[in-house]
């Protein structure tokens, strides 16, 4: 029981972390299903690019089925920096 009231525990401190980058207008956290609506690319293309590292993202909890969130503006500096036609490379 400990120890799984300690995942929630940190589960929570991040939730608070990433509320606190939404306020303070550092950094804009979304969900992967809302990055992907907003970027116009599939859910797993934003997964394959935040496990190469070109994105980056916070897993909430060690679960698999753990909820991710996507930083927008560092997906937005990924596509600015390419050319339309390697948008297209990356997306397969």
């Amino acid at each position: 029981m400990t120890k799984s009231y300690s995942q929630l525990a940190a589960v929570i401190e991040l939730l608070g972390r990433v509320d606190a980058d939404n306020a303070s207008g550092k950094s804009k956290w979304i969900t992967v299903e809302e990055a992907a609506k907003l970027f116009k690319v599939s859910r797993w293309t934003l997964l394959r690019w935040r496990k190469k590292g070109l994105i980056t993202a916070k897993k909430l909890g060690t679960a698999k089925a753990a909820k991710v969130l996507i930083d927008a503006s560092s997906v937005e500096i990924f596509l600015a920096t390419l050319g339309d036609s390697t948008v297209e490379r990356f997306c397969v």
